[in-house]
């Protein structure tokens, strides 16, 4: 009797570990959860105990997959579907599900022993997660296979938990804020292509904005911002890389106006924008030789080439020549080929040229839009006026010192010129005290009064002067 004992215990020891193994053990299982995902698969029973006691191969009504939503919000279940793959059966499910609710379903479909994929599709966004098992993850009625740990996605082999959390609970991560792209501070990469009008639908694909590389090494454009009339934002990414003396193309669709428009490149330092005219069919607006101009002959991803017959060229086709890059701390300025000085952050920016400031949002330079910057400069000499806007003399130091107005007159302090002066009692005064200091002014006047007197009578009796003229000229002879 004691002998049984013991056998009896070790094997119910024996059992107990191996259960507690089996729980612990992860499963042969692999799931895709995507970024994004509010609702994903937490659990699947693929070989439910049969409770139909008629068919031994019936496990319908046991056999579920579970969901779990993960964000902090009830969800509308009627967005999603289940699947599996090898069927073109589709659940689809309705109701809602509260915030960290898990909720069993037990399709209409059959969840395969053998193993399988089974997935949920959330129809606005198209995002699916799924999870496939295999026959060697070991599915039996005593387990089921539940998401342990989400991030990882790591899967484990449990006792079934319908409607509830396993016993080890998926923990979700700490909410970060999403990474910002790394600033766009690149120099070397210009736009070199537009091809706005494709021929066909636009919608379809077929526009095109293209870049050349001038530096001896890649160049990544993460961070950099492309816009157009159409897209207010096309930001690029990692990937996208442009390797050295290279011309890349990036594929729009609808994004660019047929009838002409503008395209903006901007980097943490500089803007580059870019006017382009009408384009027909499989037209293009390409950088040639420096200078944009229209072509028939789209090249994106290649050198670009004038329409046949225009300029110097290989053939028939002008081939463009790619200036040498330039030196260090300097871009070429698309509009006149030559090299410009980057411009620097806030701190170490240079002032900007004549007529421009710096515009604090983008720290660039920008054109001043004022009427004066139009107005022609005054002549040498001159000032102008804040005032009116005029140009005016410069007040030198003769005006501010003028020569004495002569005797007579006074200086007239609004107009600052020379006027006579008026005969007051005042001015009587001051001519008297000139006379003083001056004698021979009452010699003069007595001296004109006397002239004036004789003149007189020599004109009243000059008949008799004339007589006694005569009378004296016959008595001398």
């Amino acid at each position: 009797m004691k002998r049984i004992m013991l056998s009896l215990c070790f094997v119910l020891s024996f059992s107990f570990l191996t259960i507690n193994s089996a729980r612990a053990e992860e499963a042969s299982i692999t799931s895709n959860i995507p970024d994004g995902a509010l609702v994903v698969l937490s659990e699947v029973y693929p070989n439910g105990k049969n409770l139909n006691a008629n068919n031994l191969s019936d496990e319908s009504g046991s056999e579920f997959i579970e969901i779990y939503n993960r964000s902090a919000q009830t969800v509308t279940l009627g967005d999603y579907e289940l699947s599996r793959s090898g069927s073109t059966s589709v659940f689809q499910l309705t109701g809602s599900l509260a915030a960290g609710a898990y909720l069993a379903i037990y399709p209409s479909f059959t969840i395969v022993n053998s193993g399988g994929t089974v997935s949920l599709t959330h129809k606005p966004s198209g995002l699916i997660t799924s999870a496939t098992y295999t026959a060697a993850a070991g599915a039996s009625e005593d387990f089921s296979f539940h998401l342990i740990d989400i991030p990882t996605g790591t899967w484990a082999k449990l006792s079934p938990t319908p409607h509830q959390a396993p016993p080890s609970a998926p923990e979700e991560p700490e909410e970060e804020e999403p990474e910002q792209p790394a600033a766009c501070s690149i120099t070397g990469v210009h736009l070199s292509e537009i091809g706005a009008n494709p021929s066909g639908s636009d919608t379809l694909g077929g526009e095109f904005i293209e870049f050349y590389n001038s530096n001896e090494t890649s160049v990544s454009l993460e961070g950099c911002t492309l816009i157009s009339d159409k897209m207010s934002n096309f930001s690029f990414t990692a990937s996208d890389v442009i390797p050295a003396k290279t011309h890349r193309a990036f594929s729009l669709a609808d994004k660019l106006l047929n009838s002409g428009g503008t395209v903006t490149f901007q980097t943490a330092t500089q803007e580059e924008a870019v006017q382009y005219n009408a384009l027909g069919d499989d037209e293009a607006w390409a950088l040639i030789a420096n200078s944009w101009q229209l072509t028939t002959l789209a090249t994106p991803n290649a050198s670009n080439q004038a329409s046949p017959g225009k300029g110097a060229s290989t053939g028939d086709v002008e081939v463009e020549e790619e200036p040498a890059p330039c030196p260090t701390g300097k871009y070429r300025n698309p509009e006149t080929g030559r090299c410009k000085n980057i411009e620097a952050s806030v701190a170490t920016a240079t002032v900007c040229g004549p007529g421009k400031e710096r515009n604090a949002e983008t720290n660039r330079c920008r054109n001043i839009a004022t009427a004066s910057a139009t107005i022609t400069p005054c002549d040498p000499g001159q000032e102008r006026n804040p005032a009116t806007n005029r140009c005016r003399k410069i007040a030198t130091a003769s005006t501010s010192n003028p020569a004495p107005c002569k005797e007579g007159y006074e200086r007239n302090p609004e107009t600052n010129r020379c006027r006579r002066l008026v005969s007051t009692p005042a001015n009587t005064a001051q001519i008297d005290d000139a006379k003083k200091q001056n004698p021979t002014h009452d010699l003069f006047v007595l001296g004109a009064a006397g002239a004036a007197i004789g003149g007189f009578l020599l004109y009243e009796y000059r008949g008799s002067v004339a007589a006694q003229f005569r009378k004296l000229r016959f008595s001398k002879k």
